[in-house]
Parts: C-alpha cells; sequence; structure tokens
C-alpha cells in the first residue's frame, strides 16, 4: 500500500511543460513548468476565488432578495406588518358599519324599536380598570424563558390557533 502511495506522490510531484506554441512557425510564446499537484491546487485556488465572488456578490448587493429563497427585506416586513395593521383595523371598522346598517334595516322594517337601540360610538376601555398586576404564572413564565436565554436553549411562543 505504501508503494502505491509513494508512486502516487511521485507522481503528483513529476514536472511537466506547458508551452503554446506558433504553429506556422513553430516559435514558442509561452512556456512555463507545471506539475499535476501544482495544477491541481491552482484549479482549486481559482474555484475559491470565484465561489468566494459569487458568496460576495450576493451577500453584499440586492441580489439576495432575488436569488436567495426566504429572504425578506427589512423593508418589506415593515410594509406587512402595515398592511396587517390597516387590514385588521379597515375589518374593525366593516364590521361596525354592518352591525350599524342591520339595526337601521332592523328599525326600518320594524323589527326593532327605535327607542331600544344605542346607535353610539363603543365605549372606550377604561384603563384604569384593567388589572396590569403580575400573576404567579406569569412571573414563573419569565423566570424559565430568562433561565433558558441564559442556559442557550430556547423556547417558541406561539399564538394561538382559535
Amino acid at each position: 500500500m505504501k508503494g502505491k502511495e509513494k508512486k502516487l506522490i511521485d507522481r503528483l510531484k513529476n514536472q511537466y511543460r506547458l508551452s503554446v506554441t506558433h504553429e506556422s512557425t513553430y516559435a514558442e510564446k509561452f512556456s512555463i513548468l507545471l506539475t499535476p499537484l501544482n495544477s491541481i491546487i491552482l484549479i482549486l485556488l481559482i474555484l475559491l476565488v470565484f465561489g468566494g465572488g459569487v458568496y460576495a456578490l450576493v451577500a453584499l448587493t440586492p441580489l439576495k432578495q432575488h436569488l436567495v429563497p426566504g429572504y425578506v427585506d427589512e423593508q418589506y416586513k415593515d410594509d406587512a406588518l402595515n398592511a396587517r395593521i390597516m387590514a385588521d383595523s379597515a375589518m374593525k371598522e366593516l364590521e361596525q358599519q354592518q352591525a350599524y346598517l342591520a339595526i337601521i334595516g332592523g328599525i326600518l322594517k320594524g323589527e326593532i324599536s327605535p327607542d331600544s337601540v344605542d346607535l353610539s360610538q363603543p365605549e372606550e376601555v377604561n384603563e384604569s380598570v384593567l388589572n396590569f398586576n403580575i400573576s404567579e404564572e406569569d412571573s414563573s413564565l419569565r423566570s424559565r424563558i430568562e433561565d433558558e436565554e441564559e442556559s442557550g436553549s430556547k423556547s417558541y411562543l406561539f399564538k394561538p390557533v382559535n
């Protein structure tokens, strides 16, 4: 086995001359001494430089938005969040208008007495009534998450499915 490895290493270290000659005059234009090992190293180096260049081109330019699957620019995330908030507020407004029109339709059909309906805007939530005290479950969850963050493990909290 060592004899075969020795032969391979010797063959990789053999020198060969690469020369470029003019076809009609046979004048030598370019000549270089190469070994197969140098050729392999040169090819790997060229591939490494090319790969680094492609990586830099994609990672450091806006091309990553088009070439990297799943990459979303921060501006698009902010726009999506704003659109989601606007759609939510528009849905709430639509629900309020539909409820208002249903009440008006009931009044016009005579199904609902006009005196029994309060068409004023819904009341705002009084924040002084809300309880912002930290519960036992909340403090235990906070301490568990802090412990996991310190140890390096992660907890994922998901929005509950309605």
